[in-house]
């Protein structure tokens, strides 16, 4: 980013393993029905 570019409003939230989990198993499956994971 440019030094001058405007501040990212970021929302930080507490979560667990099983929100952790079901992330990582949402993208698997795009991964394997898409063939690709957009980061």
């Amino acid at each position: 980013r440019h030094p001058l570019a405007t501040p990212v409003d970021l929302e930080t939230r507490v979560s667990d393993f099983h929100d952790w989990a079901r992330g990582a198993a949402v993208l698997a499956i795009q991964v394997l029905v898409l063939g690709v994971a957009e980061v």
